[in-house]
């Protein structure tokens, strides 16, 4: 999804642009009566907030940053305005020292403060979970890893020595469970909605300079004046978690079968919804786009942006069979625009989607003849009407029903090529029933200036 508004210590800028890859792994285990399953030390750990009192093994960073309380069903935390876990800048922190290799879950419905369901402000708000190294006290240089829930949104952050890189992606609710899990140097952010089965994996921190203890537990922040959110954490649950495995699952790995993930139909051509990168079939609408100046790295990259490479003699070239708007109207131009770098553009303008203006495009490739290449290789050409404008490219992932962000850029009046390549399981995107692929290009900027995107030509080489 694109990168919502991001900030600097001073002024809060909105300028971080995130390439969001997210690898479901969905596996749901069940348990009979007949198991009898050993104590986990960790569970001491867990908290389900229901005596009214924060119990004295919870630790308390910053405590004048935000509001903290227990009320007896649910572990409350207020934030202050502009404060915000951005580079050097730090939050409060609510937290537990844990060691070795394990996972916490929190049930999380965050709300606007003094309500009891409306939605708090789309305006920079999160809550959720964190791992922080305890030299970050020492040292006053920050190293953590996190996983929150914003304003319909996701959000994943890996801080390096006060450098921050941020993925975010689109939720359809904030009523969620998160997870963080750490095996070894690696960290694995899940979330899935409150009263579903299945967990979505979404980013991947590989942290070997974490050391082996870190401090562990809840956040929330507002980074801009706005600050109306309540993070409202029903429970807190720690559990060991000794391979990969063990984090997608609520209860040990190896007692029953894993149902392997099914793939999904292919999706209606692209409604005016948000890109999502959870377990359902809503393609790309109503990302929030942002300008930016930057992009952030990508840890363990699954997706490689590269110049266009010449394919292999068993490459097919393929131009879209078919398109949609999904979001936005026709300004000039048909599918053939697409198929040749001529100046005949396809253009769209944007349209009002709260408190942006967004256009969106849905492309068909047809008759993909090897469904199960080595790599695919997009190329994409295009450019807006002014600057300030950030585009993002979006696969539709067969196996999870996700919208998987592949690219995301900033756009101005000139020209801009991006080619990207797909090395790892390609097959994921490609429909083998009918051999076909799903992309979505998502265009816009924040504010209520109407803006057009002008797409020049779109190109998929599948690999053999």
């Amino acid at each position: 999804m694109l990168l919502k508004a991001l900030y600097s210590r001073r002024g809060f800028l909105f300028s971080v642009l995130a390439i969001t890859f997210a690898a479901a792994v969905m596996s749901v285990l069940f348990f009979s009566n007949q198991i009898t399953l050993a104590a986990d030390p960790l569970a001491a750990l867990s908290d389900d907030f229901n005596d009214g009192v924060i119990s004295g093994d919870w630790q308390v960073h910053l405590p004048g940053k935000f509001q903290q309380s227990e009320q007896g069903g649910y572990f409350s935390l207020i934030p202050y305005p502009q404060t915000v876990w951005y580079n050097e800048a730090e939050a409060g922190f609510v937290y537990k020292n844990v060691s070795g290799n394990f996972k916490m879950t929190v049930r999380l419905q965050p709300r606007k403060v003094g309500t009891s369901s409306s939605p708090f402000s789309d305006s920079v708000q999160y809550a959720g979970i964190m791992f922080r190294d305890p030299s970050s006290d020492v040292t006053g240089i920050q190293n953590y890893v996190f996983n929150l829930v914003g304003y319909n949104q996701i959000e994943a952050k890996t801080t390096v020595n006060d450098v921050s890189s941020v993925f975010q992606t689109y939720h359809p609710t904030t009523q969620v469970e998160l997870r963080l899990c750490r095996v070894g140097n690696t960290f694995y952010t899940y979330h899935r909605a409150i009263g579903s089965s299945t967990w979505t994996q979404y980013q991947t921190f590989v942290r070997s300079d974490i050391g082996a203890q870190v401090q562990a537990g809840m956040t929330t922040y507002a980074a801009l004046s706005t600050a109306d959110i309540e993070g409202r954490f029903d429970s807190a649950i720690f559990a060991s978690a000794n391979s990969a495995a063990d984090c997608a699952v609520d209860t040990p790995t190896g007692s029953t079968n894993t149902p392997a993930p099914t793939a999904s139909s292919t999706p209606s051509p692209l409604p005016s919804s948000t890109p999502v990168a959870t377990s359902t079939s809503v393609p790309p609408g109503t990302a929030t786009p942002q300008p930016s100046s930057t992009s952030s790295p990508v840890p363990s990259p699954t997706f490689t942006a590269t110049s266009t490479g010449a394919p292999t003699s068993s490459a097919q070239t393929l131009f879209a069979s078919n398109s949609a708007i999904t979001v936005g109207s026709l300004v000039s131009g048909n599918l053939s625009s697409l198929s040749s770098n001529d100046n005949n553009f396809l253009a769209v303008r944007s349209a009002t989607t709260g408190s942006n203006r967004i256009s969106s495009l849905a492309l068909t490739f047809s008759g993909i003849a090897d469904t199960t290449p080595s790599s695919l290789n997009l190329t994409y050409i295009g450019k807006s009407d002014g600057a300030g404008r950030t585009f993002g490219l979006y696969l539709y992932n067969q196996n999870t029903g996700a919208w998987d962000q592949i690219d995301s850029f900033a756009v101005g009046t000139g020209e801009v090529t991006r080619s990207v390549t797909v090395s790892q399981n390609p097959e994921r995107y490609i429909n083998g029933a009918n051999g076909t692929l799903q992309l979505g290009v998502v265009a816009g900027m924040a504010g209520q200036m109407t803006n057009t995107a002008s797409h020049e030509q779109v190109t998929l080489v599948v690999v053999g």
